[in-house]
């Protein structure tokens, strides 16, 4: 609900649409409940997560080209906003990972912006604004890389993993 009312707008059918003017950072945090309260508390409010949004070419206003040979570099368009939200594991909590979908108007194949050849598009300034390794099933934010990183001997991945549930 506090998503809709942070980056959507309705339209006149009751059609909610992207509002591209409120998107000026990454990263959108939760509402906080209030400390005073006149009525039971809503749980919701307790367990929202923070929200990441990766639109490199709406953001910053970025040229990024089709990454296959067959298109010769052809720009991409955006194409809208991924439908899978994806969860991100981060040392103390999770967060949402939502992105934009681009098209190559050439070959009218679709790419997610937090892929691997669009992301290396980037300068290294924007490119490290993206805090998280993908994979096809996982999300992990560079705060536990380099957690496991510090990994030795007497650090072992069962450990981290006993450390990182207690900061949950």
């Amino acid at each position: 609900m506090w998503v809709s009312k942070t980056l959507f707008k309705y339209s006149a059918k009751g059609i909610p649409q992207l509002d591209v003017g409120k998107i000026k950072q990454l990263c959108f945090y939760p509402p906080q409940p209030s400390l005073t309260l006149s009525h039971p508390p809503a749980v919701n409010k307790y367990f929202t997560h923070r929200l990441f949004l990766w639109m490199p070419r709406k953001l910053w206003h970025v040229k990024l080209v089709c990454p296959h040979d067959e298109c010769a570099q052809n720009e991409l368009t955006s194409s809208g906003i991924y439908r899978r939200v994806r969860q991100v594991l981060d040392v103390d909590s999770c967060y949402n990972l939502a992105s934009e979908v681009l098209e190559c108007n050439k070959c009218k194949r679709k790419i997610i912006s937090w892929s691997e050849p669009i992301v290396n598009q980037l300068d290294v300034g924007h490119r490290r604004q993206f805090p998280l390794i993908m994979t096809y099933n996982y999300a992990c934010d560079m705060r536990v890389v380099r957690l496991l990183r510090q990994r030795g001997l007497t650090n072992s991945a069962t450990q981290l993993q006993k450390k990182t549930s207690e900061q949950h």
